[in-house]
């Protein structure tokens, strides 16, 4: 097994997956002791440290899940594995890798590998090669993988977030007095709701207004924003649009327009996310081979479709001009298929007990944007495909 090992001046392990359950935790806090306080005047002391506690807990995981703590040192690269190396500290063993992605800079650039958890393992390496090059020695195809980027900066959230509370709390604080004389709380108790309350307005600020995050997949593309999600198959969109101080404008067939809001003033950083936008789509739409509609499902039960299926490979042995795996293989991996015959392909396959089959079909679901494509297509790596998720997908 080949190892590459990577040195990098700044090392990063971003906790997702912690930081979220920090944040439930940090929320579930704040109500309980804010709850007692209200029920048991002489409990406002109690309601106080659960707001100290509360904001110390979300700023803590607000650090985690960037990897604002970064250090010098080096990744050792191997199929499915990472061992982060610090110049001080002992060395870390990560698994479960199952995408990864480089992303240039002004210096330059970045190599980024994810977690099956939602971690995120990141090294600023020399040039685009260093970084392509770590993906390889991993097993990660680049060209394969989804790649996430913010619509904006990583911090501008907490920018809005500060705005948010300077205007609440000018705006608010008469309304929360007169609402505290009426309740008769007590001043700790009274203090203790105000600031959490302006707490969370601060982080419900920052969520709001903050940068969206997009996922670029072969087949389309993700966003999430807020407490809002989006998704466009490449295939849907009909023009990408920079509108400067508002974010980018996707036109679509079927419903219209919609704008992901880009959270700084920055032309030339939209201008760039554009422009990745635009090759991304102009890949995924280029001209391919005729659809092929033995693998449409055409009304027909899971059964039957799935019986009809299996019959493809079979007669390719004897029919000239039938489905072939290697056309079974372009489908699946083709973003401009659509999802019908791309979990078509990905159940011929499996079922024929083709090579490799199921890792290809997992492959091709990791670099889906499209969540119901993708839980199907993990289905049918597992030869457990059942009629709701053949439904989600096919429409019937």
């Amino acid at each position: 097994m080949t190892t590459l090992r990577v040195t990098s001046p700044r090392v990063t392990v971003q906790r997702r997956a912690l930081a979220a359950r920090v944040r439930a935790l940090a929320l579930g806090l704040f109500a309980v002791t804010t709850a007692l306080s209200v029920a048991v005047p002489g409990l406002g002391l109690l309601a106080l440290g659960g707001v100290g506690a509360m904001v110390s807990l979300f700023v803590w995981a607000r650090g985690v899940s960037v990897g604002a703590r970064a250090f010098s040192g080096a990744l050792e690269v191997s199929p499915g594995e990472l061992a982060v190396l610090p110049d001080r500290g002992a060395r870390v063993v990560v698994t479960g890798v199952r995408a990864g992605w480089v992303v240039p800079g002004a210096l330059g650039a970045r190599v980024e590998f994810l977690r099956e958890d939602g971690d995120v393992v990141s090294a600023e390496v020399p040039t685009v090669d260093h970084g392509h090059a770590a993906l390889a020695a991993a097993g990660l195809d680049p060209s394969k993988r989804a790649l996430r980027l913010l619509l904006g900066g990583r911090w501008d959230g907490v920018g809005y977030g500060a705005v948010t509370a300077l205007f609440v709390l000018l705006q608010g604080t008469p309304m929360f007095v007169l609402l505290a004389m009426a309740l008769r709380l007590n001043g700790a108790t009274a203090a203790a709701l105000g600031l959490g309350l302006l707490a969370l307005a601060t982080f419900l600020g920052g969520r709001m207004l903050g940068p969206a995050e997009l996922t670029l997949g072969a087949d389309g593309l993700r966003w999430k924003h807020g407490f809002s999600r989006g998704y466009a198959a490449w295939r849907d969109v009909v023009e990408i649009v920079a509108l400067y101080g508002q974010g980018v404008l996707l036109r679509r067939r079927s419903a219209g327009h919609v704008i992901i809001p880009h959270s700084q003033h920055d032309a030339g950083h939209l201008a760039g996310v554009v422009e990745l936008l635009r090759r991304a789509w102009e890949r995924a739409t280029e001209p391919r081979s005729a659809p092929l509609e033995a693998l449409d499902r055409r009304g027909r039960s899971l059964d039957a479709w799935r019986e009809a299926l299996r019959g493809l490979m079979v007669s390719a042995a004897y029919r000239q001009g039938a489905v072939t795996a290697d056309d079974l293989v372009a489908t699946l991996a083709d973003p401009h298929a659509s999802a019908e015959r791309r979990l078509a392909a990905a159940m011929c396959l499996t079922d024929a007990g083709a090579p490799d089959a199921t890792t290809r079909v997992r492959v091709a679901a990791e670099a889906c944007a499209s969540e119901d494509l993708r839980a199907a297509l993990e289905r049918a790596a597992e030869g457990a495909v059942d009629e709701a998720t053949a439904a989600r997908v096919t429409g019937r």
